[in-house]
């Protein structure tokens, strides 16, 4: 095995620390120390579009697109994104488009500053309890509506005014 190694470094040494096309459009590019590598892909005016960048030691692969769009796509599969620790995603606005949602969580927490939502059908939550807190005032508006409940309702306030 150590042969193995040894015929690693020797090879490497020979390698250079830059390739690249001859138009210059792509070019590969190793880092200083060697340990991390660097790839670019310029458009016809020179402007860089895409930047993959791996750095080891950091344990970091980067993918940028300087200006324009990343699409991921696989038009006969799927994309499965994968993460041991964190997952972020940072946007001003996301859009999701998908025929069905499934999300699976022990906790789930959302923070904004209004939540719209907004159903055809009919919107269900099934829970061991639901609480809901509210500053100010609560409203249910429909054309009916219908309380039931197994055991015993309490509606308790300084006054209750039905009617």
């Amino acid at each position: 095995m150590g042969a193995d190694i040894l015929v690693h470094h020797r090879i490497a040494e020979h390698l250079p620390d830059r390739l690249h096309t001859r138009d210059g459009r792509a070019e590969a590019r190793l880092s200083e120390d060697g340990a991390g590598l660097s790839v670019r892909y310029r458009d016809d005016q020179g402007q860089t579009r895409l930047v993959l960048q791996l750095v080891p030691r950091d344990g970091l692969l980067e993918l940028r697109v300087p200006a324009g769009d990343l699409r991921l796509c696989a038009e006969r599969g799927s994309i499965a994104i994968e993460a041991a620790e964190q997952l972020q995603v940072r946007a001003r606005h996301a859009d999701w488009h998908v025929g069905s949602w499934h999300l699976r969580a022990s906790r789930i927490r959302e923070r904004a500053e209004t939540i719209l939502f907004e159903a055809q059908g009919a919107v269900h939550t099934r829970a061991e309890r639901v609480r809901t807190v509210a500053r100010g005032m609560v409203q249910i508006l429909s054309r009916k509506t219908s309380l039931r409940s197994r055991d015993d309702t309490l509606i308790d306030g300084r006054r209750v005014l039905l009617g």
